[in-house]
């Protein structure tokens, strides 16, 4: 049975996930790729894009990340009201001194019109055999394998939901 998936709160069914929680991104990596994980693949990557991000995604099998995210948590409860924090520049020169080895770009958010997900879930997949809940395979699956391409007007009647 599968583990209870964590999702961001939505309206819509989701397979988008907290990138920085580690634990549970270890617990859904595999050494084998799940059944069918080249046809899932496909499928998430035709989705149709709705919502996009400027940024990196640090990859928490970094050999840094916990030092980095460390950095990083700190400085967001320092600057939690947007105002820049004196105490906040040692946390900034942590995270500039640190080599990000392993990240991905994004994240751009997919949908099918029913689901979502977003460009990480695919990195994850394709690096570390990342599982997606047994829900979203069997949706998948019931497309064929074959993401539907909405037009804009479907894609605009989904972002009210979402």
């Amino acid at each position: 049975m599968d583990k209870k998936v964590k999702y961001r709160k939505h309206k819509n069914k989701c397979e988008i996930f907290d990138w920085t929680d580690k634990e549970y991104i270890i617990s859904r990596v595999q050494e084998e790729p799940q059944l069918d994980e080249n046809k899932i693949l496909k499928y998430l990557k035709s989705g149709n894009v709705f919502s996009g991000g400027l940024g990196i995604i640090h990859d928490v099998f970094d050999k840094d990340f916990d030092k980095y995210q460390e950095a990083y948590d700190a400085i967001f409860v320092l600057e939690k009201d947007g105002v820049y924090k004196e105490e906040s520049k040692k946390y900034y020169k942590i995270c500039e001194e640190i080599k990000i080895e392993k990240y991905t770009l994004g994240p751009n958010n997919f949908t099918d019109g029913e689901w979502c997900w977003d460009s990480v879930l695919i990195y994850y997949i394709e690096n570390y055999h990342f599982r997606i809940s047994d829900e979203f395979c069997l949706h998948i699956e019931t497309k064929n394998w074959n993401c539907p391409q909405l037009s804009i007007k479907e894609i605009e009647k989904f972002c009210k939901r979402y």
